[in-house]
């Protein structure tokens, strides 16, 4: 045999190699077996893969775009970032699914992973902005609203007490630098803020009537002395005697509780 014919045989061996393997891979993800596909796609996902989960499980929604198994496609590309720590991507991936989905079994499931997500941003520390913290309390109030009998409902009890209590230390945080830096009129505010939002904590209620209260005697002090301070909120709208008078409200409160 002549190396031409040689070389000939072997390039038809390799086509014919090629065209074998071809078609197995596309019978692999044939358009008339979608469920065959998508298991294929979700393997890595039940591997802990989630890299390689999430961009065969967006081939294959790009495949099978109207398939039943699209819609869980969907739900698992979130679970996919939601494992890989992009929380703000998953959070706006359940989102989707729940206003494509509202009926869907698995649509408490990503109301539930909503509000986690945002709960994953949330900084514990009562010094930083609690954004998020807000919002995953929330989102966790509208799946409890809308699903109340979820097997999610203990969690997401647990976490929206969790983030209130973060959310009322935060308030008092900021309100004692405002005292510190004696910008009364700021700490009185957000002392009156935290007893309004969170009135259920006896003991930060208290404390915050108090320190309100002494913030609305210095500032009754004085006024006389800058009646016309705009950066005070209070100056605008109330007089020195009017200031005096919501001290002795709010000590007042106090003493009534006890």
């Amino acid at each position: 045999m002549s190396s031409i014919v040689k070389i000939t045989y072997i390039a038809i061996k390799i086509s014919l190699l090629l065209s074998y393997l071809s078609g197995c891979e596309e019978k692999d993800i044939s358009k008339n077996d979608p469920a065959a596909a998508f298991a294929k796609a979700r393997d890595p996902y039940d591997d802990g893969n989630y890299e390689i989960a999430r961009q065969r499980l967006n081939e294959f929604k790009s495949r099978f775009p109207y398939s039943k198994f699209a819609t869980l496609a969907e739900l698992y590309t979130a679970n996919c970032n939601y494992q890989l720590g992009n929380f703000q991507e998953a959070a706006w991936e359940y989102g989707q699914f729940v206003k494509l989905h509202p009926t869907h079994e698995k649509t408490d499931f990503a109301m539930f992973r909503i509000a986690k997500s945002f709960w994953q941003e949330a900084p514990e520390e009562i010094d930083r902005e609690q954004e998020y913290t807000e919002k995953a309390i929330n989102a966790f109030e509208a799946l409890i609203n809308k699903y109340p009998k979820t097997t999610y409902k203990k969690e997401a009890s647990e976490l929206m007490e969790q983030g209130q209590r973060r959310i009322a230390e935060s308030y008092n945080f900021v309100a004692k630098y405002y005292c510190k830096m004696e910008i009364e009129h700021a700490c009185a505010w957000r002392y009156i803020m935290l007893m309004t939002k969170f009135p259920q904590y006896t003991k930060l209620y208290e404390s915050a009537a108090l320190k309100a209260a002494d913030s609305f005697e210095k500032m009754a002090a004085t006024k006389a002395e800058d009646p016309n301070n705009d950066k005070n909120i209070y100056f605008k709208e109330l007089s020195a005697d009017q200031l005096r008078a919501r001290a002795r409200d709010l000590r007042k409160l106090v003493t009534n509780k006890k």
